[in-house]
């Protein structure tokens, strides 16, 4: 089985700033307390435990705290804090624990939760609890029987924008288990996960009956059946704009008893066939969903030469289902953890006539050059010129000022991006825009 280790970059990161109550003390680490555990224990409801960057080897538990626990994601935009806020298990129990009746205000949010292991659920512990989880990396965990990135318990977390990576049960669930449990996991990617016996991915018993949408099930493995979900004791998942795909083992759904329903879903490649005793239902496709690069673990939807419709578009692009929220691009909904942005992408050419946008040289090697971007106007206008990389992500702005007609060029160091492709997204005085793909070598 490959063995990722990605650091969670969403294929679109939704950022969330989070409103915090005038009553509500924030507590620093590590200024105000040394630990994380410290500063829950010290706060009260509606309080903020807010972490810097660094590495806090310790095993957490909000004791029924109704508080956030954040990295400086909460407070930030840059996503870039979730890779650089960690805490670190040291395999001495699980990383993250709910146990006491925690609801939704009790909140984790912004970390790299990592080197846990214990009984039932190595990453995160969730017992007759629904916290909110969310813009996590849970990687690298373990579990000596159910549960290596997340258990959980008679409980109903909701999880978004999580990625559930390289962990293992020696039992089953290697990512998520699910005991007598309906969490709803939404934008979350599983992958790289082992699982004992059975569910690589996702394990379902005892009446459990979570919500899958919009999640990437991908290269996890089995020793038995169920690489990506196995549904027992009468559990019935809705997997709704999702994919399954390339999981090893014996079939990617079994089902020992239960009627998960799978709709608008894509099913392929599985090791030993999609389905046992179960069916793909209405919207469903079997075809390869085209990631940009699943051999480095990145399962971002590709269309390379967009918008033409033709065979390199990926077919989980808008053949979501219908009658689900549109993509924040306001197209309709993609089938997966990361939707593909169309509103960076270009537009019809009468639309631009009155400005031009380059990129040269065109693919730029960040070791030899710089990247040049040209652009020229034909009457005075607010020119806005921004970067971004292809999870639609800003990463920089380059021009946002007033511009007389002209010829103009910036230039622009990327020695510090990681290669792949970019695009430059022109506007002018708002309305009009083009944008130009640039594609980066190490």
């Amino acid at each position: 089985m490959k063995k990722t280790c990605k650091i969670f970059t969403l294929a679109t990161l939704l950022i969330t700033v989070f409103a915090i109550n005038a009553y509500a003390v924030t507590i620093n680490i590590p200024a105000d307390y040394a630990t994380i555990q410290a500063g829950i224990d010290a706060a009260t409801n509606g309080d903020v435990v807010l972490v810097q960057p660094g590495t806090y080897v310790e095993n957490i538990n909000y004791n029924g705290k109704l508080i956030t626990v954040a990295s400086l994601f909460h407070t930030t935009p840059d996503p870039s804090y979730i890779s650089q806020t960690i805490i670190d298990g040291n395999n001495s129990g699980c990383v993250v624990t709910f146990e006491n009746g925690e609801d939704s205000t009790a909140i984790i949010t912004g970390f790299t939760i990592t080197n846990g292991y214990s009984q039932y659920g190595g990453g995160i512990h969730c017992d007759h609890t629904s916290p909110s989880i969310q813009y996590l990396s849970v990687t690298g965990n373990g579990s000596n029987y159910l549960g290596g990135g997340i258990y959980c318990n008679y409980s109903s977390p909701n999880i978004h924008h999580v990625t559930i990576t390289d962990n293992s049960a020696s039992g089953s669930g290697g990512g998520l288990l699910c005991s007598a449990s309906s969490p709803y996991v939404k934008n979350v990617e599983i992958s790289g996960n082992f699982g004992g016996n059975y569910g690589g991915g996702v394990y379902c018993l005892w009446l459990s009956d979570p919500t899958l949408e919009n999640v990437t099930i991908t290269d996890n493995d089995v020793t038995w059946y169920g690489s990506a979900i196995y549904c027992v004791s009468t559990s019935s998942p809705l997997v709704l704009n999702s994919i399954i795909s390339d999981n090893l083992g014996t079939y990617a759904v079994y089902v020992s008893a239960g009627s998960p329903v799978l709709t608008y879903s894509d099913f392929w490649n599985n090791a030993g066939g999609n389905f046992f005793q179960c069916s793909a239902g209405t919207g469903c496709i079997d075809a390869d969903p085209l990631f940009v690069d699943p051999l480095t673990g990145d399962y971002l939807l590709s269309w390379a030469n967009f918008p033409t419709p033709d065979a390199t578009k990926s077919p989980c692009i808008d053949t979501g289902d219908p009658a689900s929220p549109l993509d924040p691009d306001g197209t309709r909904a993609d089938m997966g953890a990361y939707y593909f942005n169309q509103d960076i992408t270009g537009v019809d050419p009468q639309e631009i006539s009155d400005f031009m946008l380059t990129n040269f040289p065109n693919p730029v090697s960040a070791h030899i050059n710089d990247l040049s971007v040209s652009f020229s106007i034909q009457k005075p206008s607010r020119v806005h010129i921004q970067l971004f990389n292809i999870k639609g992500q800003i990463v920089e702005t380059l021009v946002n000022e007033d511009k007389n007609v002209g010829e103009y060029a910036i230039d622009y160091k990327v020695n510090e991006l990681s290669s792949g492709i970019y695009f430059t997204k022109m506007s002018v005085d708002g309305v009009g825009k083009e944008v130009k793909k640039v594609i980066l070598l190490r």
